[in-house]
């Protein structure tokens, strides 16, 4: 804008309202702008929940898992995917808004331009080792769904998957995806552990309580990236030909990092004896014993 603009419209507003109108006039628009540039620092800023050496650090479209400053998740970090109808929606390509942090909480909501599908994450630090992730989805109108993923990209110098009493060493990137393991029976305990020398990285598992989710496990790389990745899969809505509109629960687990490993190792004992213990019943039902005539 040209000084003699400026200088015509300050005379105006010197006659309309006298010199102090003129004046608020002539210093309202650099604020304005000041305040817009200020909001868009802000909301690049990082924003992170603490507890002792253990963080989870947003920015828009990532949430990143932290230990002691090691990084326990990799590029997007903790992310949700949504299949409708063959297309992908991945939450690190949606629209993110942080709702509310506190300094043990973070209240996010994930959305995707033209579609009628949201997310609402809320997670919290239960203490210096654990934090509670919970999931709810709300459809605007009925859609299809044919699967819902809930990811987590781990640090490539982890050694060993999990999922339930199951463990396997990833093998060698090989500079593209690669499924490593779909299951086809629910997962309650998923994670990696045994990373490779450097600095020291606590073993990482998300717990499920529900038993309606399957487990999948992969690797990534290219040129510029490596990284795991455990999550699970939702595929219930699939047998249904439009969701309705509403809200439910998605997902809620609980996600620990294991400085002293026998607490893991105790976890899969446990989910080991309970799967022996249902599959033995399972033999007993299918086989009565034989009543004497």
């Amino acid at each position: 804008m040209s000084l003699p603009s400026n200088y015509d419209k300050f005379k105006k507003h010197l006659s309309s309202g006298g010199l102090f109108y003129a004046f608020l006039r002539g210093v309202k628009y650099p604020i304005f702008l000041l305040r817009r540039e200020l909001e868009r620092l802000y909301f690049k800023k990082e924003q992170s929940i603490v507890k002792g050496k253990f963080k989870i650090q947003y920015l828009p479209q990532r949430l990143s898992v932290f230990y002691d400053n090691q990084p326990v998740t990799e590029a997007s970090g903790l992310s949700s995917a949504i299949n409708s109808l063959g297309l992908w929606l991945d939450s690190s390509t949606g629209k993110w808004k942080l709702l509310k942090i506190t300094k043990d909480s973070l209240k996010i909501k994930v959305s995707h331009k033209n579609f009628p599908i949201s997310q609402i994450w809320f997670l919290k630090l239960d203490d210096q080792q654990s934090f509670s992730w919970r999931v709810d989805l709300k459809i605007k109108k009925p859609v299809h769904i044919d699967e819902i993923c809930i990811l987590s990209a781990l640090n490539p110098r982890y050694k060993t998957w999990i999922s339930n009493y199951e463990q396997e060493n990833f093998p060698s990137f090989n500079a593209q995806w690669t499924d490593l393991y779909i299951g086809s029976k629910p997962a309650y305990l998923l994670g990696v552990r045994f990373p490779t020398a450097g600095a020291y990285l606590p073993a990482f598992a998300i717990e499920f309580n529900k038993g309606n989710l399957l487990p999948l496990v992969k690797n990534y790389s290219s040129p510029g990236e490596s990284f795991h990745i455990i999550g699970f899969r939702h595929t219930e809505f699939k047998s249904i030909d439009k969701c309705p509109a509403g809200k439910s629960i998605l997902f809620n687990c609980k996600a620990y990092i294991f400085n002293d490993e026998r607490v893991l190792d105790e976890k899969i004992e446990n989910l080991r004896s309970r799967s022996l213990q249902k599959a033995i019943t399972e033999i007993k039902v299918s086989q009565p014993e034989n009543k004497l005539e």
